[in-house]
């Protein structure tokens, strides 16, 4: 080629140039590819020879061109990185170096430069002898002759393979790391579980999503308060020793059962495992997995006081089939002394007296018996009749505590349902309404043919309990259906409106309650509505309405 030259160098020391103009900036030079210029000043010959040192013993690549891209200069850094030696590369054109498949940028750096233009830390691929592809980072300047043309330019090569491959593989760990990152978020945010962060003085860190569908708190609002406040006061003892316990141990927290306060101001049952990572600088907390059991504890209550209820009824089976016997004994006893020739007109009065409280006491014994045995398969079923029978066990507390009762029971068809469970249906109701008038209140009871109010072509049988005592307040009237709610403290069960809501959903009917708090005016009604043909096996969702005045 007629631009190849073997030695850019003459042999007077004087450097060649393209087009014969002299080269501007000779520390580019390598002493192993070109001799020492001549000047008749030391000094700057010392410089040039110090420049020259500095430029060879660099370990980046550092090379020389004109501005037809061939090279002219290549120093011994060049030779390390490329791995070709400055006889094999000198004369070449600098493309020469681009891997195959790459695109040619030459010409754009060469265009650049011939505007005058400087390129910094321009990152690019180059390909070494034995193939290897390098990654390297250029700074291209411009050589200028005396008089400020430009001739060629100077390159200074970095191999930064090892640090893109770096940061490649930083990047790949990063993304692996969101990812990681994202699943576990997601899992956390998408858990049905509440998953909670304390700090070590129970500070609470973070709360997940779920909070908020479980508790009824915006995680955000939890976060800088401290998770004892919500903690049932019964239970503080307790959690606050296993919590200063587990402390200063790192490790998993073996699971405990405690209540909570939802937003609402109830009160939910939660189990809850931790796990105190504390001394993990990622966490630095104690990771707590809490879980709404509060519907379990409830099953486990109402399993719990249906085996004591069947226990309690066998047991009053058990005795009064045991008294029957007496009491049969104890009533011939009396039948004769009555008749006895040797009593008064007094003493048979009392003897009388006597036999009809022991019938009572007899047919108290019967009923129970009835309880127990009677049949869970629906029958036909008298309402008014087992109302009478029901309210005459009730007779001696209303005496004793002046209640007026007022009775209407109407001749009704039957209903098909349980005896049983239709006796305590009224049961409940009847017995609220005495836990709920004062001494010298009213009770109205009331049997007669309706309709449903939802359905008015079903017919049935519509019982009504009403009373003039103290009233539900507003507060409580949505939750008297709710299992184990109760406004009679220690002495109710929270069971009786519960279960009577069950029995009457089985067999299709609806419960409503009217009340009201208003002093004069206060009371409570209810109404129970059996249809005639119940459809058991696939009944249809009651109507449990809440009217109420202020």
């Amino acid at each position: 080629m007629k631009n190849r030259r073997r030695d850019p160098v003459t042999s007077s020391g004087r450097q060649r140039s393209h087009q014969g103009h002299k080269l501007k900036s000779a520390p580019k030079e390598s002493l192993s590819a070109r001799a020492p210029l001549g000047s008749q000043e030391s000094s700057a010959m010392q410089a040039r020879i110090e420049l020259a040192a500095i430029v060879e013993s660099s370990d980046d690549a550092i090379l020389s061109k004109d501005l037809t891209g061939i090279i002219h200069s290549w120093n011994k850094g060049a030779e390390r990185i490329y791995g070709y030696s400055a006889a094999e590369m000198i004369g070449r054109h600098v493309s020469s170096l681009r891997p195959r498949d790459y695109p040619d940028d030459t010409g754009e750096i060469m265009e650049r430069l011939r505007r005058g233009e400087r390129l910094e830390h321009y990152e690019t691929v180059r390909q070494a002898k034995d193939g290897t592809v390098l990654n390297v980072s250029l700074t291209i300047s411009p050589i200028r002759d005396e008089s400020g043309t430009i001739i060629g330019a100077s390159t200074i090569a970095r191999d930064i393979t090892e640090r893109k491959r770096s940061e490649q593989e930083l990047r790949h760990s990063r993304q692996a790391l969101q990812e990681s990152e994202l699943r576990f978020r997601s899992l956390v945010q998408n858990s049905s579980d509440i998953i909670t962060i304390l700090g070590a003085d129970g500070t609470i860190h973070y709360e997940s999503p779920s909070i908020e569908r479980i508790l009824g708190y915006k995680p955000e609002n939890l976060v800088g308060k401290n998770v004892f406040e919500f903690v049932h006061p019964d239970d503080m003892p307790r959690i606050e020793a296993v919590f200063r316990e587990h402390l200063p141990v790192p490790g998993s927290i073996h699971p405990l059962e405690l209540r909570f306060r939802h937003n609402d101001g109830s009160w939910r049952t939660l189990e809850a495992i931790g796990n105190n990572l504390l001394h993990e600088p990622g966490v630095a907390g104690i990771v707590v997995n809490s879980r709404d059991i509060s519907e379990r504890k409830r099953t486990e209550d109402v399993l719990h006081a249906t085996e004591k209820l069947a226990t309690t009824g066998r047991l009053a089976a058990a005795i009064a089939h045991e008294i029957n016997n007496p009491l049969e004994g104890v009533t011939n006893l009396l039948y004769l002394l009555e008749n006895h020739a040797s009593l008064d007109a007094t003493a048979r009065r009392y003897a009388r007296m006597a036999q009809e409280e022991v019938a009572r006491v007899a047919r108290i014994a019967r009923q129970t018996l009835a309880f127990y045995r009677e049949p869970t398969v629906p029958v036909e079923v008298d309402v008014a009749e087992l109302l009478e029978s029901l309210l005459e066990l009730y007779t001696h507390k209303l005496h004793t505590r002046r209640i007026a009762l007022e009775k209407r029971l109407q001749t009704t068809a039957p209903i098909t349902a349980s005896p049983g469970e239709v006796r305590q249906v009224l049961s409940n109701l009847v017995g609220n309404a005495l836990d709920a008038v004062a001494e010298g209140g009213a009770i109205k009871v009331h049997v007669f043919q309706s309709r449903d109010w939802r359905h008015p072509w079903q017919q049935g049988v519509r019982i009504t309990v009403a009373d003039n005592g103290h009233g539900i307040r507003k507060e409580h009237r949505r939750s008297i259906f709710d299992p184990f709610f109760t406004t009679k403290g220690e002495k109710g069960t929270g069971l009786g409106l519960w279960v009577s809501y069950g029995i009457v959903q089985k067999y299709g009917g609806s419960i409503h309650v009217h009340s009201s708090v208003r002093a004069g005016l206060s009371g409570t009604c209810f109404s129970v509505f059996f249809p005639y043909l119940a459809a058991v096996e696939s009944p249809r969702k009651p109507v449990s309405r809440v009217r109420s005045k202020a």
